[in-house]
């Protein structure tokens, strides 16, 4: 009885044996000490930072397959069959090898972090398959050009220092065509970058097709001459990284952007509080943080809108980041930054004026803290930089009303560079 899987003729299958333990390694060294829960673009992409060992398995195992190709270019010639049918029978293995690792990696992503009943980013899959494709096509490559003993090692370094080495460059689109960068998507306020997702799959298909068009020369699967294979070969590979960069090049060093705020869910009577389907694991969430607000009573700032992302907030709307599991210190904390955030200018002035403006914000920060919490001063953490300065005991001092307007006279300063900023209280 034949055993179901040519284990002897497809040597891929032999390396992943090493292949799956080390995935659960590197898992454990990358794993992360906040796994966000219930969102499966942040799950899937965490996967990418393991997508090393699939990629490596997939170059390793088509740079064997090209090698066995190439020591019978003699009668590689005389098969009957198609050249792209030829291709698809020595690439189908390694490429399997390379997703099914891949899904393994999710998986184990999955374990600390489960998607739920999230979206699944259909995108991010594609992404990642045509990541395993090209490092697929690239071992192939290195197969078909030299021998086992040279093409093997050579392929797997370059599948490594592709992935590895490009998230060193200064240069932001290389990083995106790499692809390594999708790691860094997403929270649950967050979505993929489109450009990234766009370039990393046009310039890997691509690509792969121009480096399996000279390797099917090379191994005389095809009756295109080898020169002009090469030609065209590196037409297509420039085309492809020409086209990826342009795509890639308004991007930054990260794949990650905010959420569109139609996918939102928002509630609340005098504040809307609009939050992501992923945040509301507890009903009563949207309530305490419009209670929160609302104790901030300032006659210059009438919030009317709470939103959950790293958006800009403005006079009437605050921007905060929300992860499910925050205690409510958290939450009260992340809307004193969420507040300010933005609105602290980076004045060209005297540091004098520069340290006393920083002031202003912490105490700030510092008051809306214990307000929305409705804490006396002494609950501020010793390391709060609003707890070390004496005006702000001054502050907490004055009544309600007294607090209030000392915060809206000093907010106009944090966001106008010619208003002079004075934390002192009672002067």
């Amino acid at each position: 009885m034949l055993f179901p899987l040519p284990l002897k003729r497809r040597p891929v299958l032999w390396l992943m044996l090493p292949a799956l333990p080390l995935l659960f390694i590197v898992n454990g060294a990358s794993g992360t000490t906040s796994p966000i829960s219930g969102y499966w673009t942040w799950t899937v992409a965490h996967s990418i930072l393991l997508i090393l060992v699939p990629t490596a398995v997939s170059a390793t195992g088509a740079a064997l397959e090209a090698s066995r190709l190439r020591s019978a270019r003699a009668t590689n010639s005389l098969n009957l069959r198609p050249a792209p049918l030829v291709l698809a029978d020595a690439l189908w293995p390694s490429l399997g090898a390379g997703l099914s690792l891949q899904i393994v990696a999710i998986a184990l992503t999955a374990i600390s972090a489960p998607g739920g009943e999230s979206r699944i980013p259909l995108e991010l899959l594609g992404a990642i398959s045509a990541m395993i494709f090209l490092h697929t096509a690239l071992g192939f490559a290195f197969g078909s050009l030299f021998r086992a003993v040279i093409g093997v090692p050579l392929a797997l370094v370059a599948s490594y220092s592709w992935l590895g080495f490009t998230g060193t460059f200064d240069w932001p689109p290389l990083r995106h065509l790499a692809g390594l960068v999708l790691e860094t998507c997403c929270s649950i306020d967050e979505q993929p970058v489109s450009a990234s997702v766009i370039a990393v799959t046009i310039f890997s298909v691509v690509t792969s097709f121009g480096l399996l068009l000279a390797a099917a020369a090379l191994l005389k699967a095809s009756s295109v001459q080898i020169p002009v294979a090469g030609l065209v070969a590196v037409a297509v590979v420039v085309m492809a990284t020409v086209v990826g960069l342009a795509i890639a090049s308004p991007l930054t060093t990260t794949s990650a952007e905010q959420r569109a705020a139609s996918e939102s869910v928002c509630s609340g009577d005098r504040v809307k509080v609009c939050l992501f389907p992923e945040q509301l694991s507890e009903a009563s969430l949207p309530s305490t943080v419009e209670r929160m607000v609302l104790r901030l009573d300032l006659p210059s700032r009438n919030v009317t809108e709470v939103f959950a992302g790293s958006g800009s907030s403005t006079p009437e709307r605050i921007a905060f980041r929300y992860l499910p599991g925050m205690t409510t210190e958290q939450i009260a904390r992340s809307l004193a930054s969420g507040f300010n955030r933005d609105q602290i200018l980076q004045c060209d002035e005297p540091a004098r004026r520069s340290i006393a403006r920083s002031e202003v914000g912490d105490m700030i920060r510092g008051w809306m803290y214990v307000t929305m919490l409705e804490l006396p001063p002494s609950s501020l953490d010793v390391d709060d930089p609003a707890s070390q300065l004496p005006s702000f005991e001054k502050l907490l001092d004055l009544t309600a009303q007294g607090q209030a307007s000392w915060i809206a006279s000093r907010l106009p300063s944090l966001s106008d560079c010619t208003v002079d900023p004075d934390p002192r209280v009672g002067t």
